[in-house]
């Protein structure tokens, strides 16, 4: 029974990879797919995001070039200024000709983006030169102005961006003081109008979504391209990117959190001018950066999605169609162990059972009997009451006997009313009892006739295996004597034959004496 539990155990796990092993397949392929498409998805992600850093990092540079080019520039316009007023400490500067005439050279050489600004001791200040319709204005209450009273020596100041109370444009003041008062003038101051920076920068900046922004080392918004109002003059200097990344390095890269955008992550480059108190980011907006990833990314999930429901659908079918191909197989692999009209083994079934406990008995010395059996006058059965009646007969029979055989036994039809069955661990005596009680409950069958009831009664010859035998046909052949013997003194009964006369297994010997093993 552990062999023929092993094997149905082999046969149930061949059946279940033939039936679950498309899907298995299947689902491996495809979580590999789908694997390796988030680890590309991934990689493509990180890629796009760090070549665009590193565009964004070369734009800096450039920008960062300009910027303190610019600054510079108006450093330069301021001392020039100084050193013409300190040659002439008579000049009114407010209206000197040559004076007034190297200023406006000056600012048209910064094709107007930088404007020249007089302050007086007491804070007002004066156009250079004067423009048309404007009036001079109080500054005494800016920054720029006061802090050149504060520093202990003479410094270029970069004020805050400051919305300017005359022309009502935003401008960055870089304020300067004289030596010396001259003509009342004390201070000066290049203004860096926002209005024509933002057209320079707007120029070199990414469209649509790149932007261009100044910030001081306090961490004072001084510029913001494209405008917005809102950003200008505003102190980041508490964010997490500024005292992170601006505040602490020279240069860098990172992905932004959003506080300087509204909540909205941005890749940032940034580079502090070396010569200024000024830091230059460029950055992009990061959904506008991964737009064509989003793109390619949404295309491929839509064909990856197809093609997965495509291979679950083909793998379903796949199924269902080794299913029915298992079911067939079953069927007839069922048809090849059983006999369909009695349930029995089949001749091959049981030839390949019966080879497997012959080697058991000789390996094990264990004893063993096999008997044939045939049903008495069963030709006369089919004559007599036609060959469905002769079907009922053969069902009922081995029914019966099945009910006397235990379950390591085995019965097996070989052909029309033969058959033969299979006693491991009996010997003779036992294989007595087992023969004759089928014999019995043969006899005691009865079957509806045309006109009354029959019955039926069966010859059984039994062969035990001994050491002499070399295979289990030897056994046979003489199980099929002993049945012929039965026949032959009269039918319906148990007859047996001499093993040959050799030397046999002890336990085997045991058996045949009629005694157990």
């Amino acid at each position: 029974m552990y062999t023929r539990i092993s094997r149905e155990g082999g046969r149930d796990a061949g059946r279940f990879v033939q039936r679950w092993g498309i899907l298995l397949i299947a689902g491996v392929l495809l979580c590999g797919a789908w694997s390796y498409l988030i680890v590309s998805f991934s990689e493509q992600k990180q890629r796009l995001l760090d070549e665009r850093q590193r565009e964004l990092t070369q734009l800096n540079s450039a920008v960062a070039f300009q910027s303190a080019g610019l600054l510079k520039l108006a450093e330069t316009h301021l001392r020039t200024l100084d050193r013409f007023l300190q040659a002439n400490p008579r000049t009114n500067p407010r209206t000197d000709p040559h004076f007034v005439a190297l200023a406006d050279m000056l600012r048209k050489s910064s094709n107007g983006l930088i404007e020249l600004r007089m302050v007086s001791v007491e804070g007002k200040l004066f156009y250079i030169p004067p423009p048309e319709g404007k009036s001079s204005g109080d500054v005494s209450d800016k920054a720029y102005f006061r802090a050149q009273f504060a520093a202990a020596g003479r410094n270029l100041y970069l004020g805050e961006p400051v919305l300017s109370r005359v022309s009502g444009k935003w401008g960055i003041p870089i304020s300067w003081r004289l030596e010396a008062p001259v003509s009342g003038m004390l201070v000066m101051f290049a203004g860096i109008e926002l209005e024509h920076l933002f057209g320079v920068y707007d120029k070199l900046r990414l469209k649509p979504a790149a932007t261009i922004t100044l910030i001081s080392d306090k961490g004072i918004v001084l510029s913001r391209s494209p405008l917005d109002p809102a950003v200008i003059g505003k102190n980041v200097s508490a964010t997490s990117g500024f005292a992170r990344e601006y505040g602490a390095k020279p240069r860098g890269a990172f992905i932004s959190d959003g506080a300087l955008s509204e909540g909205v992550s941005r890749v940032v480059s940034y580079e502090r001018l070396r010569d200024y108190p000024v830091t230059v980011l460029v950055t992009e907006d990061v959904q506008e950066v991964l737009a064509p990833y989003h793109e390619r990314r949404n295309l491929t999930l839509t064909i990856s999605a197809g093609v997965t429901v495509a291979l679950l659908l083909l793998a379903f079918f796949l199924q269902r169609f080794l299913r029915t191909v298992n079911a067939a197989q079953k069927d007839l692999e069922l048809a090849a162990r059983i006999d369909s009209l009695t349930g029995t083994l089949s001749r091959r079934s049981f030839l390949d059972i019966g080879a497997r406990e012959f080697s058991r008995a000789h390996r094990y010395e264990r004893p063993t009997v096999v008997l044939a059996l045939d049903i008495d006058h069963f030709k006369k059965v089919n004559d007599t009451y036609g060959h469905a009646k002769g079907d009922a007969v053969l069902r009922e029979c081995t029914a019966a006997w099945l009910t006397v055989l235990r379950e390591q036994d085995f019965l097996g039809r070989l052909g029309g009313e033969e058959f033969s069955a299979i006693l491991p661990e009996t010997g003779l005596d036992g294989a007595w009892r087992v023969a004759d009680r089928l014999r019995q409950v043969t006899a005691k069958l009865r079957f509806a006739g045309e006109y009354a009831e029959f019955g039926v009664t069966v010859s059984i010859g039994m062969a035990t295996i001994t050491a002499a035998d070399h295979q289990l046909s030897h056994v046979m052949e003489r199980a099929d004597k002993a049945l012929y013997l039965a026949k032959k003194q009269g039918r319906n009964r148990v007859e047996t034959v001499e093993p040959p006369a050799v030397l046999v297994m002890p336990e085997m010997a045991l058996a045949w004496a009629g005694g157990t093993a």
